[in-house]
């Protein structure tokens, strides 16, 4: 009897009736925050994941086919969503971990260059940003000299902001390893 009610309110969701979302949210609000919190372990993003999925499982709502209940089907969008965002978290912390230790070492190679004067650092950071690739340079030139933000950046060159991030880091990374180089610096001597 349940599932019936269920599936006539399914129904007028998918003739475009969103009134009848309330029911649908009401019913599985717990459950599917329970989960997200579960995959998450942190409460503010649980609930955040909790309403994407209502809002995707919403836009969906045409693809559910009644093959499974629509409790397993709404669990499996608030599964991936859950996991999106546990994997974007994890990019992000270790992005930032890794700029914290990109910055110490960036410090030895501005203590390099402090020595040397205004010439001779511009001829060594030229010499570096030639030996990176074409798409390297331009990616640290519009970011740092052109001083463009990333989405701006990832606009120009016609490339997700995402991947824009991890290019310009590899590309630093790089350029760091090729200041070294050039400064004569051993990187086993700054770790």
């Amino acid at each position: 009897m349940k599932e019936e009610i269920e599936d006539i309110i399914i129904g007028k969701i998918k003739t475009g009736d969103f009134s009848a979302c309330r029911y649908i949210v009401d019913k599985y609000k717990s459950f599917v925050f329970n989960i997200a919190l579960r995959i998450l372990r942190n409460r503010e993003d649980a609930e955040e994941v909790a309403q994407d999925s209502f809002i995707k499982a919403f836009k969906a709502i045409d693809s559910f086919k009644y093959q499974s209940k629509f409790s397993t089907w709404l669990y499996r969008i608030t599964f991936n969503n859950a996991i999106s965002r546990t994997r974007q978290k994890k990019f992000f912390q270790e992005e930032i971990n890794e700029e914290i230790t990109e910055l110490k070492n960036l410090s030895v190679c501005a203590d390099g260059l402090e020595n040397l004067n205004r010439l001779d650092r511009r001829n060594i950071l030229r010499n570096a940003m030639e030996n990176l690739s074409k798409d390297e340079n331009l990616l640290i030139s519009l970011y740092y000299y052109e001083e463009n933000s990333m989405a701006e950046v990832a606009e120009i060159v016609g490339l997700d902001e995402n991947l824009v991030k991890v290019k310009i880091h590899r590309a630093r990374k790089k350029l760091h390893g090729l200041l070294l180089d050039l400064l004569g610096v051993k990187q086993e001597d700054i770790l």
